[in-house]
């Protein structure tokens, strides 16, 4: 037995060393001429390899030493194939019956190389085209033996492997000068490889020259059948690729994307189990890191986004007997806002029918401003946001008939724009929509609007026709309170508002031909008016109502430009205790102007009327008023500081121009009349003031006896009626004419005054001068008592005064021209001397000459002499 055993080892021995020197006795190079006349009427290369031997030790079959096949010329003097070898073995038994059948092939270090040019035409085209050619050529006879499944099935292999492999692409038409894409490292391993049975892959390589391989395939796919029926292949595989370096695609990508990959590092892992013919289920995580992208677009002047982190993530599957792919989840994110989705689409090769639902969580606008500035470079850096929104969406039906609902919820959000707005996360404030779509007709059934205590909703139809949406929309609130807003617009504060408003509206057309329709009613608005700021000390808010409230709007756009018209109507109300009645606004307005066609109102038993226009683009404006019976009394206490200043009933018609700015009342230019019955000046007494200064002069008191202290007393200006025109340049009213009639004094009642001169609202000083022209009886009364009085006479035998008015408005003083009062006086009394001399020399002339008394014809030529020498 010992024996017998010895034996066996001796012949393995002796089988082994003869299978190792048996390809040193057996050559096959004999056959290259062969095997390469074979490969020419379908290879229009040059086809070459080194050598070829039988392998028996690794497996029985051969290896082909250093192929080579030639590239298209037009291309490159290069190889599109090389290998270090090609090995194919062969399975032993089949090989005895007479029958060839691989068991595996491995290609040792493969270099492929593919190439397109800028026309679009690959680098083995020609191959392609020569193959057809020679397939055609074939006997019809040996198309007729030859079936594919047949010699697939005798081809087939069990294994096919790659140890490895390199690939490069260089594609001159979708990445001119961009250089070559290679996939290096490429090691690939399949087994079992047949059509009936499920196949082995694995697949390693090295993506775009990564510093190892970052790409890896594991799994099984099939069995495909001998029919090839590859849409019913069943599949479990694995893929992964990780930290694929995006940069090294930012040459790759096309010229014409928005956006340029900068940098970033992306990794992918994705499974699928499954059959094509029946269900297959997939998931993935793909991780998408310090991704920065810079804007292409010319407007963005190559902004850069910030470094973003992405993921996607999802578990879904498809139906392919239903046609249907189910969204079990998926969801996205960037840098921690996400996007989640779930839902199912049936028929989604040929017409899709979904049921989707689409929402977000820790969704911040605030980070995506930072990330995203390109495309948010518009909204003003002044407006900040913070805090989370959440939106979700679903939907169903079909592209010809879907149903749509959205909620947007903002409630929690921060909103700030400098002093303007501020909403706090404790605030309302979201949008719903929804509405149904059947072909090209939109149905919006409810599009709602919540904010703090507004609730608006805005039903609509929308048809499109000839790709031109027609729109038609009814906009309403419920009845909106008016308190408590200051939260959302802090300069609603001082104004103290109360009371409520509701709102009616309509819009219909297209973008470029719409019209619209509003009404705004209100049964009461309360409010108060702060005071100026520059009163010291601060004065008390002035109150402010108003009832019955009516505004109506009505306008169109055609193209860029817009017309329209609206009206004001208000029953009643009162501003700082001023009640008025009936007011009526008309207007007019387009894109550049609005037209105040008409203004009146029933205030301080009064009527004011007028008309004006106001351009907002140059900020202009015109208005011409009109005063018919105004108490300026009351306007001037309720209106202005100058309480206790003036009374009586305006009447005046003006013309007023300006400017906006900051200086709008330089800018202002106004001219007009005005008048003013029954009037009083209450802050000083012109008549009074004047004629105290007049008898306080020396020459005068003496005549007046208690005449001065009946004047003191009247410390007012009255008259029946003031008439004036005026003018206004920047800051300064020009009174250019200003006659005072019927001034009431202590003897009598139809003296006047005329003035002229400047009052400044800058500085609130007067400066005006003229006269006062006393009562012909008052005058010819103190006359009697003072004669030296009439030398202020004028040809009426009225007493004139020359008066100054001076100072703060609110305490003007008047001043009487003393200088031109005792001039006059001094000219008088000199006259008067003249004439005693003068009639004293003709007494005694004539008493010299012993003239008659009667001897008028004499007296009055002598006299006329004397005259002349004494300057009368």
């Amino acid at each position: 037995m010992k024996k017998i055993v010895i034996g066996l080892a001796i012949f393995l021995v002796l089988c082994i060393v003869l299978a190792a020197l048996a390809p040193f006795f057996i050559d096959l190079n004999k056959h290259k001429d062969t095997i390469l006349s074979k490969l020419k009427p379908y290879l229009p290369r040059e086809v070459d390899f080194q050598g070829i031997e039988l392998t028996i030790l690794t497996g029985l079959g051969a290896e082909i030493r250093g192929l080579r096949i030639s590239d298209n010329p037009a291309f490159s003097q290069e190889d599109c194939l090389r290998l270090e070898a090609l090995e194919v073995r062969v399975q032993i038994l089949p090989l005895l019956k007479g029958q060839v059948k691989v068991k595996k092939i491995v290609l040792k270090q493969p270099v492929v190389r593919l190439a397109r040019n800028e026309k679009g035409q690959f680098s083995f085209d020609d191959v392609v085209a020569h193959g057809k050619k020679a397939a055609k050529e074939k006997p019809r006879q040996e198309e007729k033996t030859t079936k594919a499944p047949g010699i697939l099935g005798a081809l087939l292999v069990n294994e096919l492997e790659i140890r490895h492999g390199k690939i490069i692409y260089q594609d001159e038409k979708l990445f001119p000068g961009a250089g070559p894409m290679v996939i290096d490292a490429l090691d690939l391993s399949v087994e079992d490889l047949s059509l009936t049975h499920p196949v082995s892959i694995a697949v390693a390589a090295n993506l775009m020259e990564a510093s190892d391989q970052n790409f890896h395939l594991a799994g099984k796919m099939g069995p495909v059948g001998e029919d090839l029926q590859v849409e019913k292949l069943p599949l479990d595989i694995v893929l992964s690729l990780e930290s694929f370096p995006l940069e090294r695609l930012k040459d790759r990508l096309p010229k014409k994307l928005p956006v340029k990959v900068l940098s970033g590092s992306l990794s992918i892992l994705v499974e699928a189990t499954g059959s094509l013919a029946d269900t297959v289920v997939s998931k993935s995580d793909i991780d998408l890191q310090g991704l920065v992208f810079q804007d292409q677009r010319e407007k963005a002047r190559g902004e850069k986004s910030g470094a973003l982190h992405c993921t996607l993530a999802h578990k879904a599957s498809v139906d392919y007997s239903q046609k249907q792919v189910s969204i079990e989840s998926g969801a996205f994110s960037v840098n921690g806002n996400r996007l989640l989705v779930k839902g199912a689409v049936k028929d989604f090769l040929t017409d899709p029918k979904w049921d989707m639902k689409v929402w977000t969580e820790g969704l911040r606008p605030d980070s995506l401003r930072a990330l995203f500035p390109m495309y948010t470079r518009d909204i003003p850096e002044d407006i900040q946001v913070k805090g989370p929104v959440h939106i979700s969406l679903s939907s169903s039906g079909s592209k010809e008939s879907l149903h749509l609902d959205m909620d947007v919820d903002m409630n929690a959000l921060e909103i700030k724009y400098k002093d303007l707005v501020q909403k706090s996360s404790a605030m309302p404030l979201s949008v719903a929509l929804k509405g149904d779509r059947k072909a090209e007709h939109i149905i919006l059934k409810e599009l709602q609007l919540i904010l703090h205590h507004l609730r608006m909703t805005a039903p609509g139809e929308i048809l499109i026709k000839d790709n031109k949406p027609h729109f038609d929309f009814h906009i309403q609130t419920d009845p909106v309170s008016l308190q408590g807003w200051e939260a959302l617009v802090p300069k609603l504060s001082p104004f103290h508002l109360n009371g409520g408003l509701s709102l009616k509206s309509s819009l219909n057309g297209t973008p470029q031909d719409a019209s619209f329709d509003l009404q705004v009613s209100s049964d009461r608005v309360g409010f108060k008016l702060p005071p100026p700021k520059d009163k010291k000390p601060a004065a008390a808010p002035r109150e402010g109502l108003v009832e019955a409230v009516s505004i109506q709007a009505q306008g169109l756009k055609r193209a860029d430009e817009i017309q329209g018209s609206g009206k004001v109507e208000i029953k009643k109300g009162a501003v700082m205790k001023a009640p008025f009645q009936n007011l009526l606004l008309d207007l007019q307005f387009s894109r550049d102007q609005l037209n105040i066609a008409g203004l009146a109102l029933e205030a301080f038993q009064g009527t004011i009327q007028g008309s004006g226009t106001f351009k907002p683009k140059k900020g202009d404006w015109a208005f011409a008023p009109v005063f018919k019976g105004i108490r300026v009394g009351q306007a001037l206490d309720s209106f202005s500081e100058y309480k206790d200043s003036f009374s009586g009933d305006l009447s005046g018609q003006f013309q007023a121009q300006g400017t906006k700015g900051p200086d709008a009342l330089a800018a202002m230019n106004a001219k007009g009349t005005f008048s003013l019955s029954h009037g009083e000046l209450k802050n000083f007494n012109l008549a009074g003031s004047i004629l105290d200064k007049l008898f306080g002069l020396k020459g005068i008191a003496q005549f007046l006896g208690g005449q001065q202290a009946k004047i003191a007393k009247q410390e007012t200006t009255q008259f029946d009626s003031l008439e004036g025109a005026l003018r206004m340049t920047g800051k300064t009213f020009h009174l250019e004419t200003l006659q005072l009639n019927n001034i009431r004094t202590s003897k009598a009642t139809d003296s006047i005054a005329t003035l002229e001169g400047t009052c400044s609202l800058e500085t609130k000083q007067l400066d005006l001068k003229g006269k006062l022209i006393l009562s012909k009886r008052h005058s010819q009364e103190l006359a009697r008592k003072a004669q030296v009085l009439e030398a202020l006479f004028d040809p009426k035998k009225r007493i004139v005064l020359p008066v100054t008015i001076k100072g703060p408005i609110k305490k003007p003083i008047p001043f009487l021209d003393e200088e031109y009062v005792l001039e006059a006086l001094a000219k008088h009394y000199t006259q008067k001397a003249v004439d005693k001399a003068v009639d004293k020399g003709v007494k005694k002339l004539k008493e010299k000459l012993k003239l008659p008394k009667e001897a008028e014809e004499l007296e009055k030529p002598v006299k006329r002499l004397l005259d002349g020498l004494f300057g009368k």
